[in-house]
């Protein structure tokens, strides 16, 4: 099977025997499924080989062959790096001539068959002189996870074994890879050391699995790049512990990039960032939103009757200031009714009304948590949580908010028309340095389409109130006697 992947210039034989001919070979479980899944990382954009799979019993030495000379063949015509990778078995055979090799069992491969021609199959000194030493390919990459892998560091002749042994060591001693003609890479990553079996569970062969990790981006390395020294690092650390230890060899300085996952690394910062901000936000929101004025409005709507006209007469001002802009002062005596008819213009109120009913006994940074809760429940009803970061912080001064009040109500604005509601301002103690109550923390000039609603005792609150403009005052009238008989019968109390 080949997966063409347009002009790519990386191209991947992949080969996966579970079953070969040899009838004393048992049947492996994985390695098949391991070269599809391998394939199809290498074929996926972040990787972007082509790709070409060979497994089960397609899978034949003379197949294999007939492939890497292809890709080699290619190569002499343009720049290619090479990807080639084995899911089997890897069995030693001592030779009828003396010696041994070690050979991937192909789908045709048979021992006692080997023994006699070491030229029919697959072996570990073919494919390290046909691939691993070919002039043409630009890089090379041989990736073998069987049985006795490491042993192809032990084929050539005894000169190159001396060579490359002495190369593995001052890799592994001093960090250092040995020379390599310029721009060209040749890497071999074998799942274990000569001479030494390889393993698979239940998910496949133990290199096949690591290796997926990283290529398919489920492990990020560096800066979502994958090459072969970091795929290096990466095996170092996933076998640390492990008796199985995969033996790598790495030349030449060509830097090939084995996958991409740049962008999903990118994303991930930017989720993680995303969230980091959305919990930050959410804090602000908790943090400003006033459970003791959400709890008082519920309060003061529990069992509330009547004053239908003085409802429709204040909405009726509302509109009237809507086109400028301004104060609406709902004024009255203590006990004459104004929180609740303001608690009242809040039920089923659409849009919402942000409203702050002041405490009893306030507190010295009153002005703050006023505008802090407008702020939270402005951005909450316009679904603008994710925004408190800019409008609000923790330690936040009342002319800090003032002035993101302001910005804020301006923005909202062009979207609808906006409407608060600010009820007990005559609980804010007098500033004794002024002699009054300093209410400089609301906006002297409200935005166009934007109405505060405030409720106040007749005092001298109304002074500096009335300084703001346009503002217009609504005195609310004393209870109804219509208005008496439905309280006292919603109350229960009979009267004559």
């Amino acid at each position: 099977m080949t997966a063409p992947n347009g002009n790519t210039s990386k191209h991947a034989l992949i080969i996966g025997v579970n079953r070969a001919a040899d009838p004393d070979l048992a049947e492996l479980q994985s390695a098949e499924g391991d070269a599809q899944a391998l394939a199809a990382a290498l074929a996926a954009p972040e990787c972007g080989f082509a790709v070409t799979l060979l497994s089960g019993a397609e899978a034949t030495a003379t197949r294999v062959r007939e492939q890497i000379i292809a890709l080699r063949k290619q190569a002499r015509q343009q720049q290619r790096d090479l990807l080639i990778a084995f899911c089997g078995h890897g069995v030693p055979v001592t030779l009828g001539a003396g010696g041994s090799e070690t050979f991937l069992a192909t789908a045709d491969f048979q021992a006692d068959d080997a023994a006699i021609d070491d030229t029919r199959f697959l072996s570990l000194r073919w494919l390290y002189h046909q691939v691993y030493e070919a002039a043409e390919p630009r890089s090379v990459v041989i990736v073998l996870d069987c049985c006795f892998a490491g042993d192809i560091f032990n084929a050539g002749k005894d000169a190159l074994v001396v060579y490359l042994r002495k190369a593995i060591e001052q890799y592994k001693t001093e960090g250092k890879r040995s020379a390599a003609p310029p721009d060209r890479l040749r890497a071999i990553i074998a799942a274990n050391r000569p001479g030494e079996p390889a393993h698979e569970n239940v998910a496949g062969g133990l290199l096949t699995q690591a290796l997926l990790r990283v290529l398919r981006g489920e492990e990020l390395v560096s800066n979502g790049e994958v090459t072969i020294s970091q795929i290096d690092d990466w095996l170092k650390q996933w076998f640390a512990s492990h008796p199985q230890q995969p033996y790598p060899l790495i030349e030449g300085n060509y830097r090939l990039v084995l996958a991409d996952h740049r962008a999903r690394l990118e994303a991930q910062r930017a989720a993680a960032e995303r969230q980091r901000r959305h919990a930050e936000a959410q804090a602000l929101i908790k943090r400003w939103r006033s459970g003791d004025s959400l709890a008082r409005a519920a309060e003061l709507q529990t069992g509330f009757v009547g004053r239908t006209q003085e409802l429709q007469e204040i909405r009726q001002h509302v509109d009237q200031l809507r086109p400028t802009g301004g104060y609406l002062l709902v004024t009255g005596v203590a006990g004459q009714g104004k929180s609740a008819i303001l608690a009242q213009l809040l039920k089923d109120a659409d849009p919402p009304i942000p409203a702050y009913f002041i405490r009893f006994t306030p507190g010295p940074a009153e002005q703050a948590a006023l505008l802090g809760h407008l702020i939270a429940e402005l951005l909450t009803q316009h679904r603008l949580e994710e925004e408190a970061l800019t409008y609000l912080s923790d330690a936040a001064s009342a002319i800090t908010l003032h002035n993101s009040l302001v910005a804020l109500l301006e923005r909202l604005r062009q979207q609808r028309p906006l409407t608060l509601i600010i009820d007990g301002l005559d609980q804010i103690p007098v500033d004794e340095r002024i002699g009054q109550r300093d209410l400089s923390f609301l906006p002297e000039q409200l935005p166009e389409g934007v109405v505060m609603v405030i409720g106040t005792r007749p005092d001298d609150t109304l002074i500096p109130l009335k300084l703001r403009t346009p503002c217009r005052e609504y005195q609310l009238p004393p209870l109804s006697l219509d208005d008496f008989a439905a309280l006292l019968a919603q109350r229960g109390v009979p009267l004559s």
